[in-house]
């Protein structure tokens, strides 16, 4: 539309109306304009048929027209491409580069500055700063400084610190992984020392040691001879821990140290005396040197002990009282029956009560359980007279007994009259059936030796249960307790039990 305006201008005459604005090119100082346009009313140029207004940009030399390709329709810019950031070597052609300041120096784009840890390594502006120093490794810290070259290796407390062939670049130094190889002979000039004892040789029970021999633990060279190396094993008594060295008597030598055989102790510390004290049996020196016997007490394998009272040392050293027997006084006693030291040392027994029977005092004239002698039991409501039990010619169940010549006993059929002599010779032989074989029962009897005994078969049995007594005899099923002899003896019974 400005173009067929311009066009109409021109044609019919008229003046240049300097309102058209500012997208026109001024004349050239000697009123001409490029081809393709003419100079109106020698202040403008416009373009003719066919062209645009773009053809009649002129600039002055060194500068160049260039146009905004976004907008063609607006006035070139007379630019000069040698130093204009924004065309640097040719229109529309901004000076940018990667990680740099940059500006536009004889039409080339070229790097100011670098940004960060960023440089220019290549030496190529094109690029811009293109390597970070400070973690790329073929340019750690500088450009050209590669971390594949690790420093040698050197020498760190004896031992040999070597660095690993490839690094990492960590905040622009060289990281070289690194790891200690042991020196068994230690670490000079930044390399591991040589064994010294290559070419050594040694002799009998020697060993090599920073190139010397020495002799093996426990060996000495006692003759001080070379040719036979170290003869000497200096673990005897005679030779401990050195040569000639003597740990005395009672005495051994353990891994080349002197020290004392059982029961003995070096307690003047001197070894030309050897293990001098029995500390076994020393008083003042009991078990160890320096551990005394408080007094009345005697040493006796190593412990301090009255011999007064005790059963394992009584009266001496190793006199043991075994048994029910008890040191008393210093003599072993038979404290379950001696009646001078009944039940405990120094419990006399005095009359009535005498005798000593498991370690109680008792008369045995009277004690229907130990009747005339320790253990001997009477029968119940049997009393003991005279060391004999038995209730002779007294009045018995139903009936008196014969005098002499019957007793009042409890037998398997109760309170009875017996034969005189016989109540003490009935024994209770079992409780119950676990006391019998598998295949017996225990039952009550009455004759002169047992008040129960173990039989096949039985018509009173002596039961542990109810249940017991309904399998062997279902007529009485109730197991009863009874007493006889002094025992527990319980007997089935058809009447409920009271």
């Amino acid at each position: 539309m400005r173009r067929l305006l311009l066009l109409a201008v021109f044609l019919g005459g008229c003046t240049f109306d300097p309102d058209l604005g500012d997208n026109y090119f001024a004349c050239k100082p000697d009123g001409t304009c490029p081809e393709g346009c003419d100079c109106l009313d020698g202040l403008v140029c416009i373009p003719t048929e066919h062209y645009d207004i773009n053809d009649c940009a002129w600039c002055h030399e060194g500068y160049e027209p260039c146009y905004n390709p976004d907008k063609p329709d607006e006035k070139a810019d007379c630019v000069d491409t040698k130093f204009d950031p924004a065309h640097c070597g040719e229109c529309n052609k901004p000076c940018v580069l990667p990680n740099a300041t940059s500006d536009c120096i004889e039409g080339t784009c070229v790097i100011i500055d670098c940004l960060d840890c960023y440089q220019d390594c290549d030496q190529l502006d094109s690029t811009g700063c293109e390597t970070c120093t400070e973690t790329d490794s073929n340019d750690c810290g500088e450009c050209g400084n590669v971390c594949y070259d690790p420093p040698p290796a050197v020498c760190e407390g004896g031992d040999l610190r070597i660095y690993l062939d490839t690094g990492d670049c960590v905040s622009g130094v060289c990281d070289y992984p690194s790891s200690i190889r042991a020196c068994n002979w230690g670490c000079e000039n930044d390399l591991c020392r040589e064994d010294p004892c290559l070419q050594v040789t040694c002799n009998l029970h020697q060993h090599c040691e920073d190139g010397i021999c020495v002799c093996d633990d426990l060996y000495a060279d006692c003759d001080t001879s070379n040719l036979n190396g170290c003869e000497t094993y200096v673990s005897t008594v005679e030779n401990c821990g050195e040569c000639d060295f003597n740990c005395g008597k009672d005495s051994i030598c353990t891994d080349g140290t002197c020290d004392c055989a059982y029961g003995f102790g070096n307690c003047d510390d001197n070894w030309a005396t050897g293990c001098e004290t029995d500390v076994l049996l020393d008083e003042m020196n009991c078990g160890e040197c320096g551990i005394p016997c408080d007094p009345g007490l005697t040493c006796c394998s190593g412990a301090c002990v009255d011999t007064n009272t005790d059963n394992g040392n009584c009266g001496n050293c190793m006199t043991f009282c075994v048994g029910m027997r008890e040191c008393c006084g210093g003599t072993c006693k038979e404290t379950q029956l001696d009646p001078e030291n009944c039940g405990s040392c120094g419990n006399v027994c005095r009359a009535p009560n005498s005798t000593c029977c498991y370690a109680v005092c008792v008369d045995t004239m009277n004690d229907a359980g130990n009747c005339g002698e320790c253990g001997f039991d009477c029968a119940i409501n049997q009393p003991c007279h005279q060391g004999a039990c038995g209730n002779q010619g007294i009045f018995c169940g139903d009936a008196p007994c014969n005098f002499w010549q019957e007793e009042c006993c409890y037998g398997a059929n109760g309170i009875a009259c017996y034969p005189a002599g016989t109540c003490t010779a009935r024994r209770v032989e079992c409780d119950d059936d676990f006391d019998c074989d598998g295949s017996l029962h225990c039952c009550l009897v009455d004759n002169s030796q047992y008040i129960t005994q173990c039989t096949a078969s039985c018509p009173d049995p002596v039961c542990p249960s109810d249940s017991f007594c309904a399998d062997v005899n279902p007529a009485a099923p109730h197991c009863c307790a009874g007493d006889f002899y002094g025992q527990n003896i319980n007997t089935c019974s058809s009447e409920i039990c009271q």
